[in-house]
């Protein structure tokens, strides 16, 4: 069912439908074992999971410590006390863990240039978008694209050298030409 809502409306579009399901996306081989879309989330803090909701329906909002700690109803020390306790990382890491997987799926499934993902994944720039993203990743974001294509060419060589045989086999083979 995924799949075909990710073919009518958009791979993004399928993740929020998985994400409301609580049913998370099939991984791709480059993927993450960990989504962060579910990581951090495994406590019953009501006030935490209000503030995990409402960063996770829309990360790339101009978020800030006092704008989700108005959320939990709390002061912004105890939300990143909450937080570190409960989640097991601060309130701007838990973002831009989530804004950079954002960026990621949108370098693995479009054309747009690193400006206007970073711009639409929440980042003021390019080099903002950069410079988080190598406090969570060792290789530049364009290896996102990379390694995307590459696990989708991956995941599909087997079925093509599957396919290639069975319409190989009905095939005879060529007699050796004779002198």
């Amino acid at each position: 069912m995924l799949t075909l809502i990710a073919q009518a409306a958009g791979p993004l579009c399928a993740a929020a439908v998985a994400r409301a399901m609580v049913v998370y996306a099939r991984r791709a081989g480059a993927d993450p074992q960990l989504s962060p879309w579910l990581e951090g989330r495994n406590h019953l803090h009501p006030a935490l999971h209000r503030v995990q909701d409402a960063v996770a329906a829309n990360p790339a909002h101009d978020w800030s410590v006092q704008s989700m700690a108005d959320i939990a109803c709390t002061s912004p020390r105890h939300l990143g006390r909450l937080f570190r306790e409960h989640a097991g990382t601060a309130p701007l890491d838990y973002l831009h863990r989530l804004r950079i997987a954002l960026a990621r799926e949108m370098l693995g499934n479009s054309q747009l240039d690193i400006e206007h993902v970073a711009q639409r994944a929440g980042f003021g720039s390019g080099r903002q978008l950069r410079r988080v993203w190598h406090k969570f990743d060792a290789r530049p974001p364009s290896h996102a694209r990379t390694d995307t294509k590459t696990a989708a060419l991956q995941s599909l060589a087997p079925s093509i050298g599957a396919i290639s045989s069975h319409c190989l086999s009905g095939i005879p083979a060529r007699a050796a030409p004779t002198r």
